[in-house]
């Protein structure tokens, strides 16, 4: 497993906070793709056997925790079918289930799940009728205290938490406890700052010595920074999702934060990173949306140098002094993706050489340039996206009788 901390920025390690960082080496993924939260995605379902493929995949790449059940107030009878059979997987797995009853609890424990993230919205704000400070309390305790009983594994997700009045978060953190393993603290809205999420995750920290988690909403495009934040305020656990898929505009991507993690904070998650691409692709399947093509980490021209010539004369350089990958913020087949010297209506000189080498060809000076020429006609009344694979242009370069020929490495 190679680090990308060598390709990071050296100002990253600068500021006081990153130099004190209270997790120093590592922090823990808590994936959500499984749970309802990708199926909460307007549109989407996601099949058993997809489900069982992508279990498999985050296990893969060292995914240790997945939640595989939610939907309360009960799953259907075939989301608990599912669960069972990514029991019976025997992955090198935690698995829980996201609840909000007992009669869930209960559930979690006849079915042999390792445990529970008991939702309890804490928001003091959104209080409705009826309900108080003091039933919150009374729920949390009876829910936590009940999975305690069954021998769960028990975690208390502090629901809409960011928006919450700081003396009744500290009093539900600080009350309970004895009853909850793990605090989450949930930024249900997206409407938190790194700063401010810093600043929280320090706070609760002098509340509690037990572990703390995140739960992201990317409302505001700030899941991953947030995440970031958290880790720098000594958060131990990170829930994600592959894609960042998720209820309105989803969670904190998997694939982004592991790799922001550890560029930016030198704060290893401890995967399989050259999984990601792949990884991506395959959940990408399974909830039959689309990636992103410029997506970061894994969007399939998230490397495509740009067409401008000057770029690609850099860029074509740089290959021939061997320094390819060092111009990239990291290698793209560190996370399983692939380096293009973009073939479009301003395709290049460079552009030719680059991908004729790719499949192991070449040509002389004047075909190279013929080639050029010839693809900025073909190209030079499409509009919008069009870019051509390196298949493309060989089959191209076939149809007009171009003269390339293998590369002589002799």
């Amino acid at each position: 497993m190679q680090t990308l901390t060598k390709f990071s920025s050296p100002y990253n390690r600068i500021p006081p906070s990153i130099q004190s960082l209270k997790t120093t080496d590592s922090v823990h993924i808590h994936d959500l793709t499984l749970e309802a939260d990708a199926e909460e995605m307007a549109g989407v379902t996601i099949s058993e056997n997809y489900k069982i493929t992508v279990a498999k995949a985050l296990s893969k790449i060292g995914v240790d925790r997945l939640s595989i059940l939610g939907n309360s107030p009960m799953p259907s009878e075939g989301e608990i079918t599912s669960a069972k059979k990514l029991i019976g997987l025997d992955l090198p797995v935690r698995l829980d289930a996201f609840v909000k009853t007992a009669a869930e609890i209960k559930l979690a424990r006849e079915i042999g799940l390792w445990g529970v993230e008991i939702l309890v919205g804490v928001n003091d704000q959104l209080l409705t009728s009826g309900n108080d400070r003091r039933h919150v309390l009374e729920r949390c305790k009876s829910l936590t205290g009940y999975a305690q009983e069954l021998g769960l594994h028990t975690c208390l997700f502090g629901g809409d938490a960011t928006r919450t009045s700081e003396d009744f978060l500290e009093e539900v953190v600080t009350t309970l406890e004895t009853y909850y393993d793990e605090f989450t603290i949930a930024d249900s809205s997206g409407t938190i700052s790194p700063y401010g999420l810093q600043y929280l995750a320090e706070r609760v920290k002098t509340w509690t010595k037990k572990p703390l988690k995140v739960h992201l909403h990317n409302h505001t495009s700030m899941a991953t920074a947030n995440a970031l934040a958290a880790v720098v305020g000594g958060v131990e656990t990170i829930q994600t999702t592959v894609n960042g898929v998720g209820e309105l505009t989803g969670l904190v991507p998997l694939e982004e934060f592991a790799v922001a993690s550890e560029i930016h904070l030198g704060v290893s998650t401890g995967l399989e990173l050259s999984g990601l691409h792949e990884l991506s692709r395959l959940v990408s399947d399974a909830t039959g949306l689309p990636t992103n093509i410029n997506k970061p980490v894994v969007g399939k021209d998230a490397f495509a140098i740009p067409e401008t010539k000057e770029i690609q004369q850099y860029f074509w350089e740089l290959h021939q002094d061997g320094k390819l990958e060092e111009a990239f913020c990291y290698p793209p087949r560190l996370v399983g993706n692939t380096f293009k010297m973009s073939i479009g209506a301003q395709c290049n000189t460079f552009t030719i050489l680059y991908n004729l080498s790719e499949k192991g060809f070449t040509a002389d000076d004047e075909t190279v340039s013929n080639i050029a020429d010839a693809v900025q006609a073909e190209l030079s009344d499409k509009y919008g996206y069009n870019l051509w694979t390196v298949d493309e242009l060989l089959e191209f370069c076939l149809k007009m009788g171009f003269l390339i020929r293998p590369v002589d490495n002799s």
